[in-house]
């Protein structure tokens, strides 16, 4: 009976001993908020940028690693992974992107990890996120951007069109132009201030029927819009002048002879 005391005691022991020691090294994260909800009325060709952030503390007496984890077109430019000491408080900024009109899901989310020598102790890794709901609304009045097609008309070996960009965001960007047809812009590359927008003209170089793609691109620096606009260039066909100058020939020709069956039909009733 004393022996199965003196183990049932053993075991309560080490039990307790794990328990304590995995409550020692157990993560604590304070991290918050939980939901994102933005609703917003946006451009549906240009899309627009939000800012948010999450507040992330470790309050534990040891340093603990963090790995960010988010979901596509989410932009930061905090480190991926990083040290977090003990008592330390910080707030990770993002930038969510979207062009989708109505309600789409995303997220963000920070893992944190304890020190590698206790790496085996229970509860030593934690994940946490943020769920993101983005509610888009179309915009009434639309903004002038880069067509997705354009048919331009070739003449003396030169084609020549116009785009216009506008800046919807609150940030000042980038406009970067380039095509991969022989085109010539007035201004390849230009900064545009918020609710700024601009027509560049260009020029295109074929001696025949081209078809080939311009490239906008509007860089904030952090993240990239990018329009394609493909461009037909039409060699004008000289089907029509010659058609004309066929016309006009069978004219002539039919006055002289109506002329000539005139004077002969004169000739014979004077006869």
């Amino acid at each position: 009976m004393r022996l199965v005391r003196f183990g049932i005691i053993n075991i309560m022991f080490y039990f307790m001993l794990v328990v304590i020691a995995s409550s020692a090294f157990a993560i604590g994260i304070s991290y918050t908020p939980a939901r994102i909800t933005i609703t917003a009325d946006i451009d549906p060709n240009y899309g627009m940028y939000f800012e948010r952030g999450v507040k992330v503390e470790n309050p534990n007496n040891f340093s603990v690693n963090a790995t960010l984890s988010y979901g596509p077109n989410i932009y930061t430019e905090h480190p991926t992974s990083f040290l977090m000491a003990q008592n330390e408080s910080k707030i990770i900024y993002f930038t969510i992107y979207t062009r989708d009109i109505g309600e789409t899901k995303n997220s963000f989310g920070v893992s944190f990890a304890g020190p590698k020598e206790e790496s085996s102790i229970m509860g030593n890794t934690i994940g946490l996120g943020t769920d993101i709901t983005l509610r888009m609304n179309a915009t009434e009045k639309l903004l002038p951007y880069p067509p997705e097609q354009m048919t331009l008309r070739l003449k003396n070996n030169k084609a020549s069109g116009k785009i216009t960009v506008a800046n919807p965001y609150n940030k000042t960007l980038t406009v970067k132009l380039k095509s991969d047809l022989d085109a010539t812009f007035d201004n390849p590359t230009f900064t545009l201030e918020p609710n700024q927008q601009k027509e560049v003209l260009f020029t295109i170089s074929a001696k025949d029927s081209v078809t080939g793609n311009i490239y906008t691109t509007l860089d904030l620096g952090f993240a990239q819009t990018k329009f394609t606009s493909q461009v037909i260039v039409e060699k004008k066909s000289n089907f029509w002048l010659f058609a004309g100058i066929a016309l006009i020939i069978i004219f002539i020709i039919a006055l002289i002879s109506l002329s000539k069956m005139k004077k002969k039909t004169n000739e014979q009733l004077f006869r």
